[in-house]
């Protein structure tokens, strides 16, 4: 991973937001938000890292100009994937998710209704 940076100052504002359910405990969001940030910053980060449930799959962000994160997550809160596109003002944030919490003692998912198994 490589980072530089100096300040950051936000402006940033919603302009489109959905959320859909889907069955068997999944959703999708779609995210549209213009974000104007004052920013003297580079990360790339390309790690496969297994902690906590996070699969990081590429993340970089140039100058916050351009952004592209893609990863995934499992045996987490809300596990699924995640991907965020941002080019100069405009970012595109698709999810798709779990909506259960995940219980790390037992191994499984929590649910309001009930508890199901991870197979």
């Amino acid at each position: 991973m490589f980072l530089f940076a100096l300040t950051k100052k936000k402006l940033m504002k919603t302009l489109f937001y959905r959320v859909k359910m889907l069955p068997k405990y999944k959703f999708i969001e779609l995210q549209i938000i213009y974000e104007l940030v004052f920013s003297f910053a580079i990360l790339l980060n390309f790690d496969f890292n297994r902690t906590q449930g996070h699969i990081f799959i590429i993340d970089v962000d140039l100058f916050n100009l351009f952004k592209f994160h893609l990863y995934k997550t499992e045996k987490n809160d809300h596990a699924g994937l995640t991907f965020h596109f941002k080019i100069l003002c405009i970012e595109f944030i698709f999810q798709k998710k779990d909506t259960r919490h995940w219980d790390f003692d037992k191994d499984y998912w929590e649910s309001s209704l009930s508890i199901v198994k991870n197979n």
